[in-house]
């Protein structure tokens, strides 16, 4: 039996409580309801919050902005996990890993996790692949002492 299996780089997101709602919406999109099919993690300075909800850890949070958020979730058949898909999001950069046995599944749940951060992407998600040409061209330029 083959797995489809990849890590991929999405881009930087401000993950606010209306888009995380709606990340986890799409995460759990065709999961059979279980207790352990989905969990989200926020890091706050040095406290890390655990919650079973978007709901529930906006919640916990109080109100305090958390630096990443770590959401995952997993189908379960019987005893095997068959398919899931685990979104990582920091200020600056974000990734995701998508698992399953089904190819259809496992491509359109990449596709639709990728439209989602690229809907909404800050500005500085648009301008930071051009960084390095940017520093690039000014350090070239700039007058040497």
């Amino acid at each position: 039996m083959s797995e489809f299996r990849k890590l991929q780089a999405l881009p930087p997101n401000r993950l606010d409580s209306r888009a995380l709602e709606e990340l986890e919406a799409i995460l759990l999109q065709d999961f059979a309801p279980c207790d352990d099919a989905f969990e989200v993690t926020a890091e706050v300075g040095d406290k890390r919050v655990v919650a079973r909800s978007v709901g529930e850890l906006l919640s916990r949070l109080g109100g305090a902005e958390p630096q990443s958020v770590r959401l995952r979730a997993l189908d379960w058949r019987e005893t095997n996990i068959t398919r899931g898909a685990t979104v990582e999001a920091y200020p600056l950069w974000a990734q995701c890993q998508v698992h399953g046995l089904d190819e259809a599944w496992f491509r359109g749940k990449l596709h639709q996790i990728d439209e989602f951060f690229r809907r909404n992407r800050p500005w500085y998600g648009l301008a930071r692949p051009l960084l390095p040409f940017a520093i690039g061209g000014v350090v070239a330029t700039s007058p040497r002492l």
